[in-house]
């Protein structure tokens, strides 16, 4: 049965693993990541609040791995894109109050379709979207319209 989780449960009951973070210099916005893998991934960027909770702020796919993925974001916060400029100052305040920002990945399931390996990091990240209560602040207008039938349609057949 699919429920609604928190941020932290998503984190912890699906197989995240904190693999890096983000950190503030001056004015430059920077990021470390451990994490060598180059296939399918879901990744989260985690806000660490003072109460000890986890926010996660956003949550995507990485189709050749995290590390790929974060230098293109990275591109996008240096003046890439309205998005990626939004999010840099979003971070860039978190940061300068104290608080932490980490990164978390986790290798996505791979399914043979038609004799072809498959990754589901598109499916899974959709999925986790769909259970994740309150939806991420960066994913708001992400969030597939359809899911509450999605999540509907997958509890009957998996109770079938």
């Amino acid at each position: 049965m699919i429920t609604a989780m928190s941020h932290g449960q998503v984190l912890d009951e699906f197989g995240f693993k904190r693999v890096g973070e983000f950190t503030l210099t001056v004015d430059f916005l920077k990021y470390s990541c451990d994490d060598s893998y180059s296939g399918g991934q879901v990744y989260a960027f985690v806000f660490h609040r003072a109460d000890g909770e986890r926010d996660i702020v956003y949550l995507g796919k990485a189709g050749k791995g995290v590390a790929t993925r974060l230098a293109q974001h990275m591109a996008g916060m240096k003046g890439g894109s309205k998005g990626g400029h939004e999010a840099a100052s979003l971070f860039r305040e978190w940061l300068a109050s104290g608080r932490a920002i980490s990164i978390w990945s986790r290798v996505s399931q791979a399914i043979d379709v038609f004799g072809i390996r498959v990754t589901l990091e598109d499916a899974e990240e959709t999925s986790f979207l769909a259970q994740i209560t309150p939806p991420p602040l960066r994913n708001r207008l992400k969030v597939p319209r359809d899911t509450s039938g999605a999540i509907r349609r997958a509890q009957s057949i998996s109770e079938a």
